[in-house]
């Protein structure tokens, strides 16, 4: 004869098993997702400087392409990946609690001194995407590419250029707002 337990005390156990299995999943997975952010860089975090040299690279590119292409649509997109000398884990276990090292400077993306030129030189790779119109031809995409490399500095073998064409831009003249 099989023993009953009271309907409440089944609900109130299950309910204590759900919330330890969402729980652990949820802290197993919260580990998981930080090892695998420590081990790709960190490339969810945004090191201000590196966004600042996006930016700076970014208004050069479009530079570039209004001379290059004057009265022609474009889009442009800067990515800079920064060479960092420590990041997450690895920093906590070189620290001390008993001994202060905020007036080292460990990492060149952290010295405001050092200039935006310098720290093109701690970069794992720039990737710079260009999208312009259908129109331009094999040669004029060529000669674009050979510009941006000229003008940008960037390394061949290091960084990527990605040029794609679109079929269709919307001017901004020609786009409608819908009634609300």
């Amino acid at each position: 004869m099989r023993i009953r337990r009271p309907l409440l005390l089944q609900v109130i156990m299950q309910f204590y098993l759900i919330c330890f299995l969402v729980f652990s999943g949820s802290y197993s997975w919260a580990q998981n997702q930080n090892q695998n952010g420590n081990q790709n860089g960190n490339q969810g975090i945004r090191h201000p400087r590196a966004s600042e040299l996006e930016k700076n690279m970014n208004a050069e590119l479009q530079t570039l392409l209004r001379d290059f292409a004057p009265g022609k649509p474009f889009a442009v997109g800067v990515r800079i990946e920064p060479l960092r000398r420590v990041t997450g884990q690895v920093a906590m276990k070189e620290s001390l609690p008993y001994y202060e090292t905020s007036d080292e400077i460990k990492d060149e993306w952290d010295d405001m001194s050092r200039t935006d030129f310098e720290l093109l030189n701690r970069v794992v790779k720039i990737s710079v995407k260009v999208t312009v119109p259908q129109e331009f031809t094999e040669a004029q995409l060529a000669d674009l590419k050979a510009n941006i490399l000229s003008r940008l500095p960037l390394v061949e073998g290091r960084d990527l250029v990605e040029i794609t064409k679109k079929i269709g831009f919307l001017k901004l003249s020609e786009a409608t707002m819908p009634n609300i």
